[in-house]
């Protein structure tokens, strides 16, 4: 097991950053390519389906493919383990400015996923979220590329909960923004207003 995580850190390695940014670039083309041979049908959705796998693609870059990687392997998998440092001064913010950068890095994933799946529910959001989340710290785990705590997993979850609490939110200010403009319409046209 451990010459096979060793082969697979050197081949991660060894592969150049551009490559990461091309094979987006690929993604993105292929979407907009079956996005143009739907006829632009959905396109708001489709938007958010593409910024959807950049923003992914983004997120593990930055938390597994571009990280330094490390000696060693370590694993905590006790809950709210980071919150116990908060005693400690010198650990205060340190612990609390990780964690609200865990939640701030999937806020953007749950907005995604409700605005290019629709109808999909907060509970299938969390498991996304979650899986999402698991798969990145297992990879920093097996690459050494970071420490892999369940933490980082409840924090990633519940800025993907918050996401798509912020769509849920926007979606009905905007039906509610489309409802009276829809009125005044009305009301203009009546009155003969031009």
């Amino acid at each position: 097991m451990v010459e096979l995580r060793g082969y697979a850190l050197i081949a991660i390695n060894s592969i150049p950053g551009w490559f990461y940014w091309g094979l987006l670039g690929v993604v993105c083309c292929v979407m907009l390519s079956m996005l143009w041979l739907k006829g632009f049908r959905n396109i708001g959705r489709h938007c958010a389906l593409i910024l959807l796998a950049a923003w992914g693609a983004l997120v593990i870059a930055m938390t597994v493919a571009f990280r330094e990687s490390g000696v060693e392997s370590r694993m905590q998998l006790e809950p709210f383990r980071s919150y116990w440092t908060f005693g400690e001064h010198s650990y205060f913010m340190e612990s609390f400015a990780a964690n609200l950068l865990n939640v701030a890095l999937f806020v953007p994933v749950g907005f995604l996923i409700g605005a290019g799946f629709r109808h999909i529910g907060w509970k299938k959001v969390v498991q996304w979220g979650c899986l999402l989340s698991i798969v990145i710290e297992i990879s920093q785990y097996v690459l050494r590329k970071g420490y892999c705590e369940t933490d980082d997993v409840i924090h990633n979850t519940l800025g993907c909960l918050i996401g798509y609490g912020v769509y849920l939110i926007g979606n009905l200010i905007a039906i509610h923004v489309m409802r009276i403009t829809r009125k005044m319409l009305k009301l203009v046209k009546i009155c003969g207003i031009k």
